[in-house]
């Protein structure tokens, strides 16, 4: 099922309103030119495919639940760049497309209601604009041979009953009582014609403009008035006379780039945001709002997808509510979308709204002593398997618009669910399609007395030899207040202390403590670190330098009962002429058998078990060759917060003119997962795009594999390159319906913000008077950033893909979208299924033949006396030989076909490791 995001933005008060909204997302690749209302009910959808090379019309039957009846192809082609490519109701219950042909004819198509083809007619007209009336069409445009204006009639069967000298210009037009009622082509007047073509009145609007028909409106009203879109800049409203009763700047009052499509609606219009033709590019965002009679807005709603949206029309529903069109995904795809309103303007006609508290006495009765739980997550999931979503606000409050049907709701704390249950775990609810708001308020009771204090570090990028400043950010997620609460931040080797916005009380080494005092329960605050990447020959592009935060105090008041007590530490170090990586346990007790792997760049090196008494060590050398080395060992099972205990070395060389890899370092994870601590890792960049996305652990390999059931850290980052100061950021981010949005963890971010879980899952973050200055004036204030963390649904199959990618709005400026990051899941040991070729420079060997039949030679640099493996590509070892002297020969002995690795090692040390094919 695709997944669309709804955001909501409720301006005003609702009312009660009928005609229930729904989205589709149609599989044809059909290009949307224009929508009606077909006699049924539903709908008939107008647009473009293509056969081979050329571009036809097409037109789409739906029902009045936007579900696809029948398309019907129609081979003429169409020109591309037509702008007149219509669909209209006939009075005689049958249907009317209009088109421009590559010829420059304008071609009428009359179809039946199964969308046959009754008759077909071409008119040499340039600007046509045709309208029904009664029982014929209108017709207006420039005829040959001097480009002459005409107004013609036609009768139902296409044929011509009389033609006129027209003598005004159209870019559209009404039919009235005695005549013509339209824009002039110039779009700087009012103008009306009687059907003999004479003019009755021509009215300016004094303005000018230049743009094409598309643009342009005119809306009839019950009492003779009328709006007019002028251009789709000015909007007018004008009494049956043609004079002005007011006029409006769409595009300041209105906020909105150039092209607004209007439809009338109960005492006023709505107005859709149309991308097409020459203006800004699509979006996977866009905003529909309500006028009154007076041109004020109503009310305003956004609407924010996974994948960029192109919107084209808006038509009244003869059901109730409208129904806006457009493409989605029209980079490539350019599949139908179809949303279906409500007269307020929303997609979902019922609304849940409530309270979230904290259940203070701990007795799941509310009472007085009770105070606002702000970020809890509130899950309304469908019979079907639909899941709306929502989050409380600061006060504890909560809003989710809902589609009709029937919920099981859920409330649970955003972060540290061990520390904090609901005292009712779910609730049923049923809601009809007729509109309706419901409450429901939810107690959030302590399970466990104890505070639990979290921090987060990041920076927005590392700059060489410039400052570059850390946010650290850090909250009491428990039940009881933290007593003298401090926090450590160590630098990377490679940065220099500038300042901090907050006092140091001591530095041990690289080491900073920060005192931050007593917290209460919920108490959250940040401070600023600046440092400064030195210069010189030991810093370069692409190296990779990390910060680590912790906050105290750091007690696990919820161990793991069957946690034995040992704790796997793990570092790596630089010697002479050696990586040195240590394995200690730390712990109480002793360990059980773990496993161990070594990474040489991106690629397994060794793989071996450690088993080590209390205080024991395991230490390990590999060569200093300039690749980046990691060591991860298992954590001891049930361990109450580490995960994989991790340590990499980075640009270790015997000699400083040596070149050593970069960009590996940040493709693994960090054993960060526990709340007190965070590692933040970074490349050094030089030109970068500011307004991107990134996604941690990046992956290894070009699918940016990671395991399965590995979090995901998303880090987003803007920068205002505008020419005046930014007041309000927003940032939309699409989650991926592969990604669980209920475990959304917030962490550091440049700025203070207010989050916010909209709809089926987009999350938003709103840094409202922000002041975050252009670039021009001052360039390292002019950036910004915000990270979250996030889990993936459980157990995604190896292979499945996960997409992601943010829309950040700079005040009322059409959004910026980001890059899209990729991460693909791999199995349980994903690493060692990459291994391609030798790995030990120092160390090549040859293979032949490779694929192989019946044996094969390898041979060796040099006379060793050695060990031969043979493993699966799970690193299970399956045979195991001797080697002496400089070639070996291995033997297939019933072997079956596939991919095995082989490793040659000597005196213990691995000397090469590489993939073996038998076929």
């Amino acid at each position: 099922m695709k997944r669309l995001i709804i955001i909501l933005m409720v301006l005003c008060c609702q009312k009660v309103a009928f005609g229930q909204g729904w989205q589709r997302i149609l599989s044809d690749s059909f290009r949307v030119q224009s929508a009606c209302n077909d006699f049924d009910g539903g709908y008939l959808i107008l647009g473009i495919f293509k056969n081979n090379v050329a571009e036809n019309l097409g037109v789409i039957k739906l029902d009045k639940n936007g579900k696809k009846i029948w398309l019907k192809r129609y081979l003429e082609v169409v020109d591309n760049n037509s702008l007149s490519s219509k669909i209209i109701q006939t009075p005689d219950s049958a249907f009317l497309i209009s088109y421009t042909s590559p010829l420059n004819t304008f071609v009428l198509k009359k179809l039946d209601k199964k969308g046959n083809v009754l008759w077909t007619k071409q008119f040499p007209l340039a600007n046509p604009v045709i309208k029904p009336n009664k029982n014929e069409f209108i017709l207006t445009g420039q005829a040959p041979p001097n480009a002459r204006e005409v107004l013609l009639k036609i009768n139902l069967q296409g044929d011509t009953i009389s033609e006129k000298i027209c003598e005004e210009k159209f870019a559209t037009f009404e039919v009235v009582k005695d005549g013509l009622l339209g824009l002039s082509r110039s779009y700087t007047a009012i103008v009306k014609v009687d059907f003999d073509g004479k003019v009755i009145f021509n009215k300016s609007v004094a303005a000018s403009y230049t743009a094409s028909s598309i643009d342009s409106k005119l809306i009839l009203l019950k009492d003779s008035t009328f709006y007019a879109s002028h251009a789709a800049i000015k909007l007018t409203k004008n009494n049956k006379k043609g004079d002005n009763i007011w006029i409006k700047d769409i595009l300041n009052e209105y906020e909105r780039p150039q092209f607004v499509e209007f439809v009338e609606a109960d005492n006023g219009l709505i107005a859709l945001q149309r991308w097409w033709g020459g203006g800004a590019p699509p979006t996977n965002a866009t905003i529909h709002f309500k006028l009154d009679a007076n041109g004020n807005i109503v009310w305003k709603r956004n609407i924010s997808f996974d994948k960029t949206i192109s919107m084209r029309a808006i038509i009244k529903c003869q059901n109730g509510g409208y129904l806006m069109i457009g493409n989605y995904d029209n980079s490539g795809a350019d599949l139908p979308l179809l949303i279906k309103i409500d007269e307020d303007g929303n997609i979902y006609p019922n609304q849940l709204e409530g309270k979230i508290s904290k259940d203070i006495d701990k007795n799941c009765q509310i009472s007085n002593v009770d105070k606002p739980f702000k970020s809890c997550i509130i899950e309304a999931k469908k019979s079907n398997g639909e899941v709306f979503w929502g989050i409380s606000d600061s006060l504890g409050r909560y809003s989710i618009n809902i589609d009709s049907g029937n919920y099981i709701i859920k409330a649970y704390p955003l972060q540290n669910r061990d520390y904090w249950q609901s005292c009712t775990p779910s609730v049923s609810k049923s809601f009809s399609s007729v509109k309706k708001t419901d409450s429901l308020d939810f107690l959030i009771s302590p399970v466990i007395d104890c505070p639990a204090m979290s921090v987060d570090i990041s920076t927005p990028f590392l700059r060489r030899c410039f400052n570059n400043t850390y946010t650290v950010n850090y909250c009491n997620k428990g039940t009881l207040k933290a007593d003298n609460a401090y926090v450590t931040v160590t630098l990377d080797s490679l940065l220099e202390f500038v300042s901090a916005s907050k006092s140091i009380v001591s530095k041990v080494g690289r080491t900073y403590r920060f005192d931050v005092g007593n917290m209460a329960v919920d108490d959250c605050g940040s401070f600023n670190i600046t440092t400064k990447v030195i210069c010189g020959d030991s810093t370069r592009l692409g190296q990779t330098l990390c910060v680590e935060a912790k906050i105290y105090p750091d007690t696990v008041c919820s161990p793991a009962t069957l946690w034995s007590g040992a704790n796997m530490v793990v570092t790596g170090s630089c010697q002479t002429d050696s990586v040195l990586f240590q394995i200690k346990n730390t712990g109480r007790a002793a360990s059980s058998n773990l496993k161990s792997i070594v990474i040489e760049d991106e690629v397994l090196f060794l793989r071996e078990p450690v088993q080590l008494p209390q205080n024991g060590v395991f230490s390990k050398k590999f060569p200093a060759n300039g690749r980046t080395w990691r060591m991860t060992v298992e954590q001891e099972p049930n361990h109450p917060t580490s995960m994989n205990p991790t340590a990499f070395v980075e640009g270790c060389r015997t000699a400083s003119n040596l070149p050593f890899s970069t960009g590996f370092a940040t493709r693994f994870p960090n054993d960060d997962k526990a709340l007190n601590i965070d590692v933040d890792c970074q490349q050094i960049q030089g030109a970068f795009d500011p307004n991107d996305k990134t996604g941690f652990p990046t992956g290894y390999k070009n699918e940016h594999f990671i395991a399965q059931n590995q979090d995901i850290e998303y880090l987003i980052r803007f920068q205002n390159t505008g020419t005046d100061t930014a007041f309000t950021v927003v940032i939309r981010d699409t989650i991926s319906e592969k990604l669980d949005i209920s475990s959304i963890e917030f962490g550091a971010s440049s700025h203070v913000y207010e989050p916010e879980i909209y709809g089926k899952g987009i999350l938003k973050f709103t840094f409202n008077n922000i002041l975050l200055v252009d670039s021009f004036k001052n360039e390292p204030k002019s950036h910004g950033f915000v990270k979250y963390r996030i889990k993936q649904q459980k157990d995604l199959a190896f292979g499945t893909k996960i997409y992601n990618s943010a829309g950040i709005y700079f005040d009322f400026n059409e959004p910026i979208i980001t890059n899209k990051t990729l991460h693909t899941v791999g199995g349980k040991d994903i690493i060692s299924a990459t291994i391609e070729k030798n790995f030990t420079p120092n160390f090549p060997i040859k293979i032949s033949p490779n694929p192989l039949s019946d044996k094969a030679i390898f041979e060796m640099p040099s006379t060793i006396s050695g060990d031969f493996e043979l493993l699966d590509i799970t690193g299970r070892v399956l045979r195991k030989e001797k080697m002496e002297g400089t070639t070996f020969e291995f033997q297939r002995n019933g072997l079956p076909a596939g991919i095995y690795l082989f490793k040659i090692s000597s005196a213990g040390r691995p000397l090469s490791i590489g993939k073996l094919v038998v076929q």
